[in-house]
């Protein structure tokens, strides 16, 4: 005889096995969580980012940030002030001794 060869007999006692079986049955409430769950997963990216705005730290670093960039920007700014504010001290005072050399000259020159 074959090992796969089977007789109705084995097939009524597997099937019959099955008789006593009752259907699962999720936990309470599985499918509000369940929706709960997938409601969440459905959230768009604009929710997502205003979530992560709302966060102190997040505020926080990007007040620090923003500070940063702003003293960064003055300094810079003042440095640049400074170097023209010598340059034309110095073309003045260069035009004040050349105006004051020919005026001297002139002086020399016709007493």
């Amino acid at each position: 005889m074959n090992k796969h060869s089977h007789n109705e007999s084995d097939f009524e006692k597997i099937l019959s096995s099955l008789d006593g079986l009752t259907p699962a049955e999720p936990r309470p409430f599985f499918y509000t969580r369940l929706q709960a769950r997938m409601m969440k997963s459905e959230q768009s990216s604009i929710q997502r980012a205003m979530k992560l705005v709302a966060k102190p730290a997040f505020v926080l670093g990007t007040g620090i940030l923003v500070l940063l960039l702003n003293g960064y920007i003055l300094f810079s700014k003042l440095e640049q002030k400074q170097v023209q504010a010598e340059e034309s001290t110095q073309m003045l005072a260069s035009e004040y001794t050349s105006l004051n050399s020919h005026w001297n000259e002139n002086l020399v020159e016709n007493p």
